[in-house]
């Protein structure tokens, strides 16, 4: 199929940039580096944890997340769901720029 030709002067489209896709996220409660490595190990992983009624804070956490196809600069958020309600608990403000 032939692509149409723009028209001399017409405006260029502009291209949306393509959005991050995650593949996997893993959940652990904490991360140690190797100093002579710099290698990550995640310790103590986990699949869920509980959010008491009421609660504002939950216990520390870390999030490892496997993107990929996105290109240049984006933010990022994080949304806990009870998806057995269908309820939002907490939603964090996306202020960490992830650059790919």
């Amino acid at each position: 199929m032939a692509r149409k030709k723009r028209k001399k002067g017409a405006p260029r489209r502009k291209r949306e940039k393509p959005i991050p896709q995650c593949k996997a996220n893993m959940l652990c409660e904490r991360v140690i580096v190797d100093e002579l490595t710099k290698s990550a190990s995640a310790i103590s992983i986990f699949n869920t944890f509980v959010v008491p009624e009421g609660a504002e804070e939950t216990e520390e956490f870390f999030v490892h997340l496997h993107l990929v196809g996105g290109v240049g600069t984006h933010t990022l958020g994080l949304e806990i769901v009870d998806f057995m309600t269908v309820r939002n608990h907490a939603t964090e403000d996306p202020r960490r720029p992830w650059r790919g």
